[in-house]
């Protein structure tokens, strides 16, 4: 408990402001519209016989590894697109297309898995994608065609992870603590940003990206060993009556407000994460190097963000602060990519996106599960694919915008995604009344 109030006091200054002044309109307490009646969603109170955070880290700190890995792999493509380049003989764009490949069948892999999961078991399903993963990686390819056929089964492999270790968590929590114990799960998110993508450029730049690949795998087959000792197994959860009623909570149009807002949020971060590097490589002309020491700095806002997520959750103005985000991220790509400032200020652009992006994710992901209490796993499997649509968009539109008008044009898809995130939270805020 101490713990829990020390991350909270300690993340209220930075929300004061906001808080301040954002609209009455959006109560700390709810339901939502779902089909057959509706759903509470009370995130003051948590049940007294639960675990609290530090009695429960195991599952936590599985959770966090589980999703570090398997977003490190997926996301490890990018700061290698100028060494591809130089050794295929093929443009920045093109190679972009590389992250579409892992981030499509991700997609329709998250979907599927969540539902299975939900009768299954969250363990078994963990343990035998990370197995996969690892073996996906570990391909040393020789040529274009080969490397993307890696790139599709890693893909495939690793969009069954983060869904499983974030509907464990929800499974495992309520109230105020799930919002904390995702966001510290999430944080594994943010730190394949943080240590990953720096250490994919430094090795990359230093023994050549098909050995970067190959300790990547070993990783990942590190990440199985320790999950099959200490990820737990969870409790047996009661099964839908059919395959089809898991989805009975798609009637609703509330989760895809929600849903239509990440998507877009990723789209944003699909076009940072893949064309960054080779943005600051070509405008800066930085060394791979100093490109890992770049990554760092800038991916540690995403860190932050995550922690600050668990916050902004139990705020009664966290819809009226997800707007806000959402703006001010498509702004601060736009404007990183269009103006092409002195390189401090790209990197603070840069710092301020990554910790924005952290901040959304416990607050949508404990309002999806709320619409879907006894088919977490299905509905965080359908949001788990809508962050893998954001990304096949992100990396596929943001290549065919540098073609057309150079890395300025990225600047306009992040600010158009930006606006369209925020109407679809304006309208899922309309979707929770208050309980007075």
């Amino acid at each position: 408990m101490h713990g829990e109030l020390l991350i909270r006091h300690a993340q209220a200054g930075f929300f004061y402001v906001v808080g301040r002044f954002a609209s009455p309109l959006f109560p700390p307490r709810g339901e939502v519209d779902v089909p057959g009646g509706r759903v509470s969603s009370d995130f003051s109170k948590s049940s007294p016989a639960e675990q609290t955070l530090l009695e429960a880290w195991v599952p936590l700190a599985a959770s966090f590894l589980g999703i570090c890995t398997a977003f490190s792999m997926s996301a490890m493509i990018g700061p290698m697109l100028v060494p591809l380049g130089s050794e295929f003989g093929m443009s920045v764009p093109a190679l972009g297309q590389l992250a579409t490949l892992a981030f499509l069948p991700w997609g329709v892999s998250a979907s599927l898995i969540g539902t299975i999961s939900d009768r299954c078991g969250r363990k078994r399903i963990l343990l035998i994608d990370l197995a996969r993963l690892s073996v996906s990686g570990a391909a040393a390819a020789p040529d274009y065609l080969t490397l993307s056929a890696c790139r599709v089964l890693t893909g495939a492999c690793g969009g069954f992870v983060p869904p499983s270790c974030l509907a464990a968590l929800t499974d495992q929590f309520t109230g105020r603590r799930r919002g904390y114990a995702v966001a510290i799960g999430s944080t594994g998110y943010s730190t394949s940003w943080l240590v990953a993508l720096p250490l994919v450029a430094l090795l990359t730049g230093r023994y050549g990206w098909r050995s970067t690949f190959l300790l990547a795998a070993i990783f990942a087959a590190g990440t199985f060993l320790l999950m099959i000792a200490v990820f737990p197994l969870g409790k047996k959860r009661e099964s839908p009556k059919s395959y089809l009623s898991s989805f009975a909570w798609m009637r609703s149009a509330g989760p895809w407000y929600g849903i239509g807002a990440n998507m877009l949020e990723r789209l944003m971060i699909a076009v940072f994460i893949t064309y960054v590097s080779a943005f600051m490589i070509r405008r800066y002309g930085v060394s791979m190097a100093v490109l890992a020491w770049i990554l760092t700095a800038i991916t540690a806002g995403n860190l932050f963000g995550s922690l600050a997520g668990g916050f902004l959750m139990g705020r009664s103005w966290r819809y009226a602060g997800l707007v806000a985000v959402l703006l001010i991220e498509g702004a601060a790509l736009a404007w990183k990519f269009a103006a092409e400032p002195a390189l401090p200020a790209a990197m603070a652009a840069g710092f301020l996106f990554s910790f924005l992006t952290g901040m959304s994710r416990s607050t949508l992901v404990d309002t999806l599960s709320n619409f879907a209490p006894q088919d977490r796993g299905t509905i965080i499997g359908v949001f788990a694919t809508s962050n893998q649509v954001g990304f096949v968009l992100g990396a596929s539109l943001g290549g065919l915008a540098i073609a057309w008008g150079g890395y300025g044009a990225l600047g306009a898809i992040c600010l158009a995604a930006g606006a369209g995130g925020e109407a679809f939270y304006l309208r899922l805020c309309s979707r929770v009344s208050a309980i007075r």
